[in-house]
């Protein structure tokens, strides 16, 4: 049994052997094994690959072809963060459902969020943060090398942001 990589810019067909990954914890993190292509590959899936595999084959996978491709995304600081497309989808394409509210029990007007997350929500919370903390860690490194003029702008920006919100609070 071969274990697959995926390559930038490569689509690889895999025909899956089980209708869902099995979770694994080690050294990268959680993962997700899939067997697929008859028992003889396998591949290990990062969450986020692993909801959108989820998302696309509706749950049953087990027999389903897929063709998986690894890409580059550049945001806006010019970082370059991989991402995965399922038969040409991204994380991006699928449409999360907006949050159930219920009615309260303790009387109306009272309202409550249910706090069950899907884990397509999850991963696309866990997505979120990743490109944020991307996006600090390329300022502070600015800031480090010296070229700390734009990051000196965000960083007055915020705290002009702070101090007028600080004001608007005030009672008088």
């Amino acid at each position: 049994m071969s274990i697959l990589k995926f390559g930038l810019e490569e689509s690889v067909k895999v025909t899956l052997d089980y209708d869902s990954g099995q979770r694994v914890d080690g050294d990268y993190g959680t993962q997700f094994k899939f067997g697929c292509n008859n028992g003889e590959d396998m591949f290990y899936a990062t969450p986020t690959l692993a909801t959108l595999i989820d998302q696309t084959t509706g749950g049953e996978g087990k027999a389903m072809e897929l063709l998986i491709k690894k890409t580059i995304k550049v945001d806006k600081d010019g970082k370059e963060i991989p991402i995965f497309t399922v038969n040409g989808k991204s994380m991006d394409d699928l449409s999360l459902p907006n949050p159930v509210i219920a009615n309260s029990p303790v009387g109306a007007g009272f309202a409550h969020k249910d706090n069950k997350l899907s884990l397509l929500e999850v991963a696309k919370m866990l997505s979120e943060h990743e490109y944020r903390i991307r996006q600090l860690e390329g300022i502070i490194e600015r800031m480090m090398l010296g070229e700390s003029e734009e990051a000196g702008e965000i960083l007055a920006e915020n705290k002009e942001r702070v101090k007028a919100r600080a004001e608007a609070e005030l009672p008088f």
